[in-house]
């Protein structure tokens, strides 16, 4: 597993936290999950990391909700009204095919999950 992280302070705190907390060791600066990052460009940085069969992204809005429409309905005008500090699960098997929304949390359904 991989986590990939922004530059930005809350991103790599995010990426720390969850890796403890799920026990992953990789950790993945990448420049293109800022919040002005292009899916195009994010879904290219995720190419080249294909051996990894799971990703995580703390990355930002609206470049988040951007590559979540692009990998669901195969563009990034889709408005999906993702709210800050929610958690989105992807299942996405080829790099050309859509992906499953299988689940999406708030930042209120976490907090309640973490007591």
């Amino acid at each position: 597993a991989l986590i990939l992280h922004s530059a930005k302070e809350r991103s790599k705190q995010t990426a720390a936290i969850v890796a403890a907390g799920l026990s992953v060791s990789t950790l993945l600066e990448k420049e293109n999950a800022g919040p002005l990052a292009q899916p195009a460009a994010l879904l290219a940085e995720l190419a080249a990391l294909a051996k990894f069969q799971r990703i995580l992204i703390a990355g930002h809005l609206p470049s988040l909700t951007l590559l979540a429409s692009y990998l669901l309905c195969g563009h990034a005008g889709v408005s999906l009204g993702f709210d800050n500090g929610g958690c989105l699960f992807l299942e996405w098997e080829e790099l050309a095919g859509p992906a499953i929304l299988k689940w999406y949390l708030t930042a209120e359904q976490l907090t309640l999950l973490g007591r």
